[in-house]
């Protein structure tokens, strides 16, 4: 079942990112919830460890729920 993962940081740009005004707002869907778990545990996190972005975690807001049905335009 695809997974659907949401996450909005505050004060975070991509220019910081061509961001909106209110931060950083990302989303991605997965394979599944384990697999979205697994890439932030072995490759999101240690990312944002050995850059020193210790506050980005407690500064985000995450939103997550399976989709019972995936469309792809």
């Amino acid at each position: 079942m695809a997974h659907i993962h949401i996450s909005a940081t505050r004060g975070a740009t991509i220019d910081d990112f061509r961001a909106d005004e209110d931060g950083l707002h990302v989303v991605t869907v997965w394979q599944s919830k384990a697999h979205q778990e697994r890439w932030a545990a072995e490759q999101l996190f240690p990312a944002f460890q050995t850059l020193g972005m210790t506050d980005v975690v407690s500064n985000s807001k995450f939103t997550e729920y399976d989709a019972d049905e995936l469309y792809i335009r």
